[in-house]
């Protein structure tokens, strides 16, 4: 696990230096990933971004690496259509594998972008999300976040779960990464006892860019753990958002 979560953290950081949220498919490759966490990562970026993503480990001049698709990307047809780049690849419409040469990773991520860019994705547009159950800020504590966290790998057939909290509170905001992404604090004023909780919204400052401090809004979401400031707390990873109207 605490592999997983550095690697994790790792691609982050890569993710927040070289994605564009425009883009409809995320590449990123490092040197010393563990092989055996490279697909757990791909579908945390995929849940989180809500993009299909690709995760390389590095290992001197060769790469091995995973895909999972989000957004309705057929995976080994993106491979196959980028194979020019790749030594060997492989999958089904979800998810895939493949073998890359250090020194291609950068035409690789230019060309499956631009596959991403002209590939029909169902999920795109009026895309609609499946929500397993709504939920209340007082049921999310890290433990509920590691009993989630136990049903990886997520894939086909075994989605990570996505969760409804209406009436949510704007308690602070601000945009962070590049100035695409926006951090949040959100509470529930009617939950009586219930704290703030943390929130992150990948990709959607100009969709924000409307809303202020004290605004309530619904919000459908996944959830990780925060362990950016030391501390280890809950998060929701928003997948979509609506405001509320007379709050």
């Amino acid at each position: 696990r605490d592999e997983q979560n550095r690697v994790f953290a790792e691609a982050e950081e890569a993710v927040a230096r070289i994605w564009d949220p425009s883009q409809h498919a995320i590449v990123v490759a490092g040197e010393g990933w563990n092989l055996g966490v490279v697909g757990i990562v791909a579908s945390k970026l995929a849940d989180a971004h809500g993009v299909s993503s690709f995760v390389i480990a590095l290992d001197g001049d060769r790469g091995r690496g995973s895909a999972r698709s989000s957004d309705g990307m057929n995976i080994v047809d993106a491979l196959h259509a980028c194979a020019q780049h790749l030594i060997a690849c492989g999958g089904h419409a979800r998810a895939g594998g493949f073998e890359i040469n250090a020194d291609q990773v950068d035409a690789f991520r230019e060309a499956m972008v631009s596959f991403a860019a002209e590939a029909p994705a169902p999920g795109r547009g009026g895309r609609t999300l499946a929500i397993d159950m709504p939920i209340t800020l007082g049921d999310i504590d890290a433990q509920l976040v590691r009993e989630i966290e136990m049903l990886e790998p997520c894939g086909e057939g075994n989605r990570s779960p996505l969760f409804l909290a209406e009436d949510l509170a704007i308690r602070e905001m601000r945009q962070v990464g590049n100035g695409d992404h926006v951090a949040l604090r959100l509470a529930a004023p009617h939950e009586q006892g219930s704290p703030s909780i943390a929130a992150i919204a990948f990709g959607f400052a100009n969709d924000m860019s409307g809303l202020r401090q004290n605004d309530h809004i619904d919000v459908c979401f996944a959830l990780d753990i925060d362990e950016g400031n030391g501390d280890i707390e809950p998060r929701l990873v928003i997948r979509d958002f609506r405001p509320r109207t007379g709050a």
